[in-house]
């Protein structure tokens, strides 16, 4: 019994792990640093992921990412 107890809280830890993992390391709010609910190019360097990604998820290529255009970034 102790066994299956040890060996179900090694696996929800590894289950956390995994998705602290999946999820990006900075939010939107995070990164938009003037609050205007867009984030520039300048603010995406804050993100390497973001600021690599940013010319493809700015769907409308208007310069700026929305917090849509920001949730479409793949999560690495």
């Amino acid at each position: 019994m102790k066994r299956i107890f040890v060996a179900s809280t090694g696996m929800l830890a590894l289950l956390a792990i995994s998705l602290a993992a999946a999820q990006r390391s900075v939010s939107f709010e995070a990164l938009d640093a003037d609050k205007d609910g867009l984030i520039t190019v300048i603010e995406s360097k804050a993100d390497k992921q973001v600021a690599a990604h940013f010319s493809t998820a700015d769907k409308n290529q208007d310069g700026y990412l929305t917090k849509a255009e920001f949730d479409a970034i793949p999560k690495s």
